[in-house]
């Protein structure tokens, strides 16, 4: 009986550890696609200065 409880709380303690694993790779992903969107909009920004740039040399 006494086995039996441990087993049961080392499944709750192991589904616990994995639900925690799972919300911190999804806050993780999130805020990687909050960088990528970042990253694509100072792109942008660099592609239509540097058109400018260019625009203005010739």
């Amino acid at each position: 009986m006494f086995s039996k409880a441990l087993k049961k709380m080392d499944e709750n303690t192991v589904n616990f550890m994995i639900e925690q694993m799972k919300k911190a790779l999804e806050e993780k992903d999130a805020a990687l696609s909050e960088k990528d969107a970042a990253l694509s909009e100072k792109d942008a920004e660099i592609a239509a200065l540097q058109a400018k740039l260019a625009a203005l040399e010739h």
